[in-house]
Parts: structure tokens; C-alpha cells; sequence
């Protein structure tokens, strides 16, 4: 499940259990990222979970992505998935859900987002690109 933890560390609770996910050495998210209203997690079976802050209802918002998903990063428009071992960004609207995939040919473990950008790395190479979003 997702814990809630306290600011000093000393309660812990479960937020949510975590209903994505299909691997029971691995049954929570692999990351997660955070708007003002949902909470998006990555699960190993591939797919893309948004959890609602305020209700905890939970949907598959996306299936069937590429590559070992480890790494979520959210704006106001997307949500940026990397793609190991796969090659690349995977970029989900928040509005349509649609899917759109750049920085094809680098082999991304870590990524960031700015207000212009999102940067990655190319595990393959050791270089840190960055792409206009």
C-alpha cells in the first residue's frame, strides 16, 4: 500500500492500498509524482495509475507502456514517464490521456522537469540531454 507518514517520521498509516501492480515481490508502485489532485503511480505491469488526493478512488488511467517504468515526473499539462531499458520519455496527457514518445534512442533511468524543459539522461552514454516540452 501508499503510507502516510507524519512530518517527524513517528505514525505511520496506509494512504491507500495500491491496486495496480501485478508482481507480489513488487506490489506497490515503482514511483510516484504528485499534482494538487491526483497522485500518479507506476506499477510494474506497465501502467499508469492516477489516485484521486481527496477520495483515494484509483484508475488505470494508461496500460501497455514500454520499458521498465522507474521514474514519474508531473506539470500542469503531462506526465513524463521515462522508458529503461526501452529508450526514452513517454510523455501522457492529463487531459486526453494521450501518449506521446520522445528522446527515442537514449536509454533514460532519471528525468526532471522544469517550466521549459524536461531533462533526462542517457544511461547508455552518460550524457544529460534536455528536450523542449
Amino acid at each position: 500500500g501508499i503510507m502516510e507518514l507524519s512530518l517527524d517520521g513517528t505514525m505511520a498509516q496506509q494512504f491507500a492500498p495500491f491496486q495496480g501492480g501485478n508482481d507480489a515481490l513488487e506490489p506497490g508502485p515503482t514511483s510516484m509524482a504528485a499534482s494538487c489532485s491526483t497522485l500518479y503511480a507506476l506499477s510494474i505491469d506497465h501502467a499508469l495509475w492516477g489516485i484521486d488526493l481527496k477520495t483515494k478512488a484509483q484508475t488505470a488511467l494508461v496500460t501497455g507502456l514500454e520499458g521498465d517504468l522507474w521514474g514519474v515526473a508531473v506539470d500542469e499539462k503531462f506526465v513524463y514517464v521515462n522508458r529503461a531499458n526501452a529508450g526514452g520519455v513517454t510523455r501522457i496527457s492529463r487531459s486526453t490521456l494521450a501518449v506521446d514518445k520522445f528522446g527515442d534512442g537514449s536509454n533514460v533511468f532519471t528525468m526532471a522537469v522544469d517550466a521549459q524543459y524536461v531533462y533526462f539522461d542517457d544511461h547508455s552514454t552518460g550524457a544529460i540531454k534536455r528536450i523542449i516540452k
